[in-house]
């Protein structure tokens, strides 16, 4: 996976900060795709467990649809 290490603040590379990391990516004008990529690698870096909740709150609730197909 890409790393956004670049692009996330280091502010929020912490997990006690997943709530303001979340209200930061949801004020990007960025696709859903890259939302829920972000998060994920997020999540990997912090050691916070991903759900589908987070997921749904990200994507404005297309986590289902956000999915691979393959």
């Amino acid at each position: 996976m890409t790393g956004f290490g670049d692009v996330i603040p280091a502010e929020y590379l912490d997990p006690k900060k997943k709530d303001e990391f979340i209200a930061w990516l949801l004020k990007l004008d960025i696709d859903i795709w890259t939302k829920k990529y972000m998060l994920i690698y997020w999540c990997q870096v912090t050691g916070v467990k991903l759900d589908e909740d987070m997921v749904n709150l990200v994507t404005g609730g297309k986590a289902r649809w956000t999915r691979d197909k393959g």
